[in-house]
């Protein structure tokens, strides 16, 4: 899904929406990582995915 998005302008809409949530963090640098989980997909079911920061 991410990769559909415009990157420039999910990171200004982010970086808006995170200063007005929690101002301390304006100007701070945060990294995002994100995993799926092995195993985790039955044949039926959809793999669990993590996202961490």
């Amino acid at each position: 899904m991410f990769a559909a998005l415009d990157s420039k302008q999910f990171e200004a809409c982010f970086v808006r929406w995170m200063s007005g949530l929690i101002p301390s963090l304006a100007d701070q640098i945060i990294a995002i990582d994100g995993k799926t989980v092995r195993g985790s997909h039955p044949q039926d079911k959809r793999a669990i995915h993590l996202v961490s920061a």
